[in-house]
């Protein structure tokens, strides 16, 4: 295979599994194509059998961004590759907000079912208009197969709901089966069987009754997936195929160790995708009933909720909703969309996705053959003590273009550079030395051709306490890992050792 790239002013295509440059091109001698100007002709510059990839192709420093390698065979028009159809807020001004949407799964074409803190809402993937919410109890996992769609509590049972009127879907049966003990995680439907993430007890198989057919071996079962006899497990960071033909007695089929815990799965054909939270997502083939390893990707955000529809995958990292293209072997992320709220929750069908978006319904689709370069710029820059000279701001590029940034400072700032290039999927620090008062406001914003984000503010802030400063003391329950023995501990007790608060945690 090798890999070559076209330059084009402001624009950086990559072309994989090809030996020849796009017509009105040409190879040179640094092994890339060059795109001719006017009526020039092809010179014999270099060989077209570039059998190893030149070290210059590299889009740069990608040690931190996640770079997801091969960015296709097909030619990207540069562009937005995710269109907005609509977005649903309950209430106004005074008005209360009657659902916390969590998570998201897909009825059909037209409609999906999301779940929270209010139930469970059918949306239309349209423009994500909420025509019906239930207000059942709280469910925070939720799977269909266009017929059903299973809801899980993570505490409090389960609600199977006969998905098959679409927008006409009413009312919940109550499931609480026998086998299922203590907080359950992800859960999944496909036809008469229904399976849970048990953490502990495995991976619970049940009818649509909700009587045990079956346990998958595993230790701490979160993510889970079916597909017919097959089933998926995730067990920490190891994941599990396996065969539920006769599901009181499963077979494993494969097994493979991921760079993360799997925290959600999304299974269409042989395309399996896993989110693995903050170290990012991961991507697979089961076909022929094996674990083959396409790539892995990380974005802003956390990956904690997936979704595939065999073309494309979508990643609801809650700061961001991510898509990513699967046509090659080697997953290709096209850009993303900053969610109303949060993007807590995604599901997908033929192109389109719906965001769980906290306080929102999102319809978002994919455009095809469009992509773009996608800005992450710091929106404060801390300085830790007054006489700390300067600060370094870092700007990344989550899509398959060369981003373009200018900076501009409005207050009292010297910069490394004001105009800078990141390349595809990587990263790049500028220098930021703030030289005027530091109790008054300086910023420094930034233009970039992030074709829906294009703009952006860096403000300059005094840290009230930071590195080299000594914080009040204080003294709080809390626990010593890897025992987890819960003590009270007091702050200036546990000097050289690496503390954490949390202030809030999920439910």
């Amino acid at each position: 295979m090798t890999l070559t790239r076209l330059l084009l002013p402001g624009l950086a295509f990559t072309y994989g599994c090809s030996k020849d440059c796009p017509k009105g091109s040409e190879r040179r001698d640094d092994g890339l194509c060059h795109l001719l100007e006017g009526d020039a002709e092809p010179t014999d510059t270099a060989s077209t059998d570039t059998s190893q990839p030149d070290d210059t192709a590299d889009s740069g420093d990608t040690s931190d961004s996640g770079d997801s390698g091969d960015t296709g065979s097909d030619e990207l028009s540069f562009g937005d590759p995710i269109l907005t159809l609509g977005s649903h807020v309950e209430g106004g001004a005074g008005e209360p907000i009657t659902y916390e949407w969590v998570d998201a799964a897909p009825i059909n074409d037209d409609w999906a079912i999301v779940v929270g803190q209010g139930g469970y809402g059918i949306v239309s993937m349209a423009d994500g208009e909420l025509v019906h919410q239930e207000r059942e109890r709280r469910a925070l996992r939720v799977d269909s197969d266009g017929q059903h769609a299973i809801l899980g509590t993570r505490s409090d049972g389960l609600l199977l709901v006969d998905v098959s009127p679409g927008e006409a879907t009413r009312g919940a049966v109550s499931l609480r089966p026998a086998g299922l003990r203590g907080v359950h995680e992800g859960v999944a439907i496909d036809g008469s069987r229904i399976l849970v993430g048990a953490r502990d007890g495995g991976g619970l198989l049940l009818d649509l009754d909700g009587t045990s057919l079956g346990v998958l071996p595993a230790s701490d079962a979160f993510a889970v997936g079916l597909s017919g006899d097959r089933a998926i497990v995730t067990d920490d960071d190891i994941l599990l195929l396996y065969d539920i033909t006769t599901p009181s007695e499963p077979i494993e089929l494969a097994r493979a160790t991921m760079s993360g815990e799997g925290r959600d799965v999304s299974w269409h054909g042989d395309t399996l995708v896993v989110g693995m939270g903050g170290v990012g997502t991961s991507f697979w083939s089961t076909e022929g009933d094996a674990l083959r390893h396409r790539g892995d990707i990380t974005t802003s955000g956390s990956a904690l909720s997936v979704a595939t529809d065999g073309t494309y995958a979508w990643i609801g990292a809650w700061e961001v909703t991510v898509l990513v293209d699967l046509q090659d072997d080697e997953p290709r992320l096209l850009g993303h969309e900053t969610p109303v709220y949060s993007a807590l929750g995604v599901a997908s069908s033929n192109g389109r996705a719906m965001v769980a978006d906290w306080f929102a319904s999102t319809a978002l689709e994919a455009v095809p053959g469009v992509a773009a370069p996608e800005v992450e710029g710091p929106d404060t820059l801390w300085f830790s003590a007054l006489d700390e000279p300067s600060r370094a701001a870092t700007f990344r590029n989550h899509g398959p273009l060369d981003l373009e940034v200018s900076l501009e400072v409005d207050g009292e700032a010297n910069l490394s550079e004001d105009a800078f290039t990141v390349g595809a999927y990587s990263s790049h620090q500028v220098t930021v030395e703030w030289t005027g008062d530091r109790t008054r406001g300086t910023y420094i914003h930034w233009t970039t051709n992030d074709p829906d984000e294009p703009t952006g503010t860096l403000a300059l802030r005094l840290a009230d306490q930071g590195v080299g400063t000594l914080h009040e003391d204080f003294t709080l329950p809390g626990i010593e890992l890897p025992d987890g023995d819960e003590s009270t501990w007091t702050l200036s007790d546990t000097r050289g050792k690496a503390v954490v608060l949390v202030y809030w945690a999920l439910f």
